[in-house]
């Protein structure tokens, strides 16, 4: 139904990489700044910014210091989100 990745840093395989996710995901920026990258469109994040990528959206987290990029990720499943 729903899975957290809490207080992730960004060196993670997915970092500057496109990908998808089956879920729709809402990530929580702690710390860092740089964008979001979904949909060839470029989207500022800094501390406190929260967003949501829905499943099946090409993406990637491009921060400008990745030391300083701390995230944490909620994913929930499309099916549970649709039926909310």
């Amino acid at each position: 139904m729903y899975r957290i990745i809490y207080k992730q840093k960004s060196k993670d395989h997915l970092y500057k990489v496109w990908h998808t996710n089956d879920e729709d995901m809402i990530l929580f920026v702690h710390s860092g700044d740089g964008s979001i990258v979904c949909n060839e469109k470029i989207y500022p994040i800094k501390p406190g910014t929260l967003c949501f990528i829905g499943a099946g959206k090409y993406h990637y987290s491009m921060p400008n210091i990745p030391e300083d990029y701390i995230r944490s990720k909620l994913f929930i499943s499309p099916y549970h989100i649709k039926n909310l």
